[in-house]
């Protein structure tokens, strides 16, 4: 319908346009009026039929057409000789002659669109009959089809019925099975039943034998233990009797070997002791040596001085540190000594040299006595 709309309206903007190219035309003078008498103004003219053809029939008949040739220009005509009056008549004629034609046009334009819209009409109102017929097919297509769902549900309901109906039938005789099945094992089982508890009281009279048997048995291996107990308790202890002979001798044996061995430690401690204290003199009496070397005596000292010096060493020998820790009374001679032993530095004692006895030298004091 849309369609046929957009055509309508492309082919009334059509005719309009060519309607006013008719009128333009109208207005301009041709030099077939200016050959016209006033006797052409009364003279009666046939109005044209126009026929509306569509844009692509208008499109191929023009591409039908033969090329256009082209021609000499023919020699300009003589100027004619007419009056004023006689050319205004057949201008005038000329114009209501183009009138008439543009209006014949128009109304026949206008008929063919009112048979056209006319004929669109028929065919919406054909289209719009043949979807009711459509739709009443499809309405009646939907019914059988629905008819036939029904009538195949109702089948399927009668086989499901016819199935379910065999289904209880066959539970029913399952449940009889099932019954007669149960009544046989719980025969069965009261018999097997029943020849248990035989077993169980033949097993319990035979396990009661048994147990006496056991018992007897086992006050024997009691009997027996206890003879074997004392007669064990008697080995073990004449065994431990002599394991505490032999373990009292060897007492005796290992309290005189380590009375040996110690006696020989103290020997060689008491001589490691007199060797080392040996050394340390002999290391003392080197370094009051040294120390008397570098002794300047003061003026103020008198014979028979002596004071106690303390003495911090490095482990190369160097003297760290030395104070005098118990005076003699004179200061001078108290100073003179304290220079003395660092002028001595290093003293005759190292890690290197007297690695024996040095721990004894590290931090010491010694009586300078010149």
């Amino acid at each position: 319908m849309t369609d046929n709309l957009v055509s309508l309206f492309f082919a009334i903007v059509l005719h309009a346009l060519l309607l006013a190219l008719l009128l333009f035309v109208a207005q301009v003078p041709t030099p077939q009026l200016l050959s016209l008498n006033s006797a052409a103004t009364e003279q009666e003219y046939e109005v044209i039929e126009t026929t509306t053809i569509s844009e692509a029939a208008f499109q191929e008949a023009l591409a039908q057409l033969p090329e256009p040739v082209a021609r000499p220009d023919p020699p300009p005509p003589p100027p004619p000789k007419v009056n004023q009056a006689e050319l205004e008549a057949a201008r005038l004629a000329q114009e209501q002659l183009e009138r008439q034609r543009a209006e014949a046009e128009l109304q026949a334009a206008l008929a063919a669109e009112q048979a056209e819209l006319k004929r669109q009409q028929e065919a919406e109102a054909e289209r719009q009959k043949q979807a009711e017929l459509e739709r009443q097919q499809e309405a009646e297509r939907q019914r059988q089809a629905e008819l036939k769902r029904q009538q195949e549900a109702e089948a399927e309901r009668q086989k499901q019925a016819e199935l379910a109906r065999q289904k209880e039938l066959e539970r029913q005789r399952q449940a009889e099975l099932k019954r007669q099945q149960e009544a046989e094992a719980e025969r069965q089982r009261q018999a097997e039943l029943a020849r248990q508890q035989e077993a169980e009281a033949e097993r319990q009279r035979q396990a009661e034998l048994k147990r006496k048997q056991a018992a007897e048995a086992e006050r024997k291996r009691q009997a027996e233990l206890k003879r074997q107990q004392e007669a064990e308790a008697k080995r073990q202890a004449e065994l431990k009797r002599q394991q505490e002979a032999e373990a009292k001798q060897k007492a005796a044996a290992d309290a005189a070997r380590k009375a040996q061995e110690e006696a020989a430690a103290a020997a060689r401690q008491a001589a490691e002791n007199a060797r080392t204290q040996q050394r340390i003199m002999q290391v003392m009496q080197l370094i009051q040596r040294q120390v008397q070397l570098r002794w300047v005596k003061p003026v103020t000292a008198t014979a028979n001085l002596s004071c106690t010096v303390e003495v911090r060493l490095l482990p190369t020998g160097v003297v760290a540190s030395v104070v005098v820790v118990k005076s003699s009374g004179n200061v001078a001679f108290d100073r003179s000594a304290e220079q003395a032993v660092r002028a001595a530095s290093p003293l005759p004692v190292s890690v290197n040299q007297n690695a024996d006895v040095f721990d004894q030298f590290r931090h010491f004091r010694f009586v300078f006595h010149p």
